[in-house]
């Protein structure tokens, strides 16, 4: 099975790189049945994690090294793309509101939404901002709607992209409640 493409026009092109390089609402807590650990190299964190989840290490596409992926059983549905960014300084507030903002300028004309509003994420442990768009004309077998952002687990910043069609809708909600979780996996 080929996985279908990642992203919407704009990302197509690799535009989420310049979230990399350039540097709505809640599922409950009951939703989500456990915690899984993901691992970015020498850096693991902890975050909620629905059971017909499914991570892998190595995902498909053009991805940053680093990357994995969390996708529904029908990748279609959702999928998310994690990155950890080697980027010092980008654990700020400020660098990140402002990285976000202006990478999401990059799917204005493609966007649905007149203003693309930023999201805060803050949690104990975690800090972060996001944005989300609807895609005008989304090609078949591309993605509807994109949430896509950075937060930071103590000194790891992370970028991320949940991408998701109409039936993939609470699952994509589950994930950005999992992201405000995130935390730094516990060290036995």
């Amino acid at each position: 099975m080929s996985i279908p493409a990642i992203t919407m026009s704009a990302l197509r092109q690799l535009g989420w790189s310049a979230l990399l390089a350039g540097a709505a609402s809640w599922a409950h807590a009951d939703d989500v049945a456990a915690r899984q650990l993901v691992e970015f190299g020498d850096a693991t964190v902890s975050l909620a994690w629905s059971p017909n989840w499914q991570l892998e290490s190595t995902p498909h596409g053009k991805v940053p090294p680093g990357t994995v992926e969390v996708h529904a059983p029908d990748r279609l549905q959702m999928t998310t793309l994690l990155t950890p960014i080697g980027m010092p300084g980008l654990t700020a507030d400020a660098a990140m509101q402002d990285l976000v903002a202006k990478s999401s300028k990059q799917f204005e004309g493609q966007a649905v939404e007149k203003e693309i509003k930023l999201q805060r994420i803050s949690s104990a442990e975690a800090h972060g901002y996001f944005v989300c768009v609807t895609d005008k004309a989304p090609k078949p077998d591309e993605y509807k709607f994109l949430c896509q952002g950075i937060v930071t687990v103590q000194e790891l910043p992370i970028s991320f992209t949940v991408l998701y069609n109409d039936g993939g809708k609470s699952d994509a909600d589950r994930m950005l409640s999992a992201l405000k979780t995130i935390q730094a996996a516990k060290q036995t």
